[in-house]
């Protein structure tokens, strides 16, 4: 874990000044985790998919959890199946 004084982090694919702008907004520890679980599943040469969760009412843009479902019962990551979903 970094020892940056970040606490929130914003994640948004267009600039901050645009009106179209939605940014999704996080506790930097929960980028962090949600990143170095990713990179982990990938160097295991896994995928996986994985969901932020809101408490209830919340924003969705404003995510408290990640869960990433576990690669090794993906079908997706199956020998027999995964030329299919590479093509």
């Amino acid at each position: 874990m970094s020892n940056h004084a970040t606490t929130q982090i914003v994640v948004s694919p267009v600039p901050a000044q645009s009106k179209n702008d939605a940014p999704v907004i996080m506790r930097a520890r929960l980028c962090l985790q949600f990143l170095q679980q990713s990179r982990a599943i990938h160097a295991d040469g896994f995928k996986s998919y994985g969901v932020f969760s809101v408490k209830a009412g919340g924003s969705p843009f404003r995510p408290l959890d990640v869960r990433f479902f576990d690669p090794t019962q993906n079908r997706r990551n199956s020998p027999e199946y995964r030329a299919a979903f590479e093509a």
